[in-house]
């Protein structure tokens, strides 16, 4: 987790504060609020926190107030300081998640904020919360990467669009496009990302056996010319490999010009939204939990998740580049 100097920036605040509060046998200090203002530094981004204007710290702590009241844990107003109301009301949030707020505060600082997403969509879209329930149902994308766009519904709708007519439809083979998708995940490690399958290609006859040998695709035996075409193209554009009249030859050989596009275009969109999700630190089964649409085998519930993590021969424990980008 790289967000250090948040909190450093935390640390070093020294606003006035109320007496402690007794909370699960011991008093809710300044440094448990502080690590809930870690967690929402994290994710709301100091950017975004400037647009109250002022420190970041009271800033912060005003958002979290605004999330906590929207939430229905009343702070007794969005004041921008760290008092006791606030330190309750945080503290029975964290207990709502069956969290405790000392050693979980980074957490709950985090979920706090995927939870005001999550709220801001049933009272204002419904369109939102829809396509918020057929990620629930249905995964990729998951939930808790779209409850982070949800803070600009642009956003949102972008994504899930781009993701229905271009990943789930489109011109191009959808299993093509899996593989493809897979492949940028193990390349740039993004766990959130390479831990989902698609429900589509499930259905079309895709098993994990398929998912295993993607980053020595040209080698394997379980992939056929155009599927290995197909990823020597987002290996080009994962690892900025040279473009060769060779590669295009071999591409041309087995896709169109527009599955061409469809294909470069949607690996383009999922590398850049894999980099960005992995500075997120966010993990599944954390919002609308419950179902285990589009988890890998291992990882449909949040103990799998944990115990398949834990294991030494865990895909993401190691990243393998191509030799043409390694030289």
């Amino acid at each position: 987790m790289r967000f250090g100097h948040l909190a450093r920036e935390a640390e070093a605040s020294t606003g006035e504060r109320g007496d402690d509060v007794e909370t699960f046998g011991k008093p809710f200090t300044t440094r448990d609020g502080q690590m809930l203002i870690v967690g929402v530094l994290a994710l709301a981004g100091p950017a975004g926190i400037q647009a109250f204007g002022g420190d970041s710290t009271r800033q912060t702590t005003m958002v979290m107030q605004r999330c906590l009241t929207a939430l229905g844990y009343d702070t007794g107003g969005v004041t921008g300081t760290w008092n006791t109301q606030t330190e309750i009301m945080a503290s029975r949030y964290a207990s709502s998640k069956d969290l405790n707020p000392y050693a979980d505060g980074y957490k709950v600082g985090q979920l706090l904020i995927l939870d005001c997403a999550t709220r801001a969509v049933q009272l204002n879209d419904q369109a939102m919360l829809a396509e918020l329930d057929r990620c629930r149902r249905e995964g990729t994308p998951r939930p808790e990467s779209q409850a982070i766009r949800a803070h600009v519904p642009a956003t949102f709708w972008s994504f899930a669009n781009t993701w229905q007519d271009v990943f789930r439809n489109g011109v191009a083979d959808h299993n093509i496009k899996e593989l493809c998708r897979i492949y940028v995940s193990r390349s740039v490690l993004c766990e959130f990302c390479g831990n989902q399958r698609s429900m589509k290609s499930a259905k079309a006859g895709l098993v994990e056996d398929d998912y295993r040998d993607l980053i020595n695709f040209e080698s394997s035996t379980r992939y056929n010319d155009k599927q290995k075409a197909a990823l020597a193209y987002a290996e080009c554009i994962t690892w900025d490999l040279p473009s060769t009249d060779a590669l295009w030859a071999r591409l041309h050989q087995h896709f169109s010009e527009a599955e061409l596009v469809e294909i470069g275009y949607f690996v383009a969109i999922t590398m850049g939204q894999q980099r960005w999700l992995r500075t997120l630190n966010i993990e599944h089964h954390q919002i609308l939990a419950g179902t285990d649409a589009s988890m890998a085998p291992g990882f449909e519930t949040k103990d799998a998740l944990a115990h398949s993590k834990s294991d030494p021969n865990y895909w993401a424990t190691r990243r393998t580049p191509p030799k043409e980008a390694a030289e």
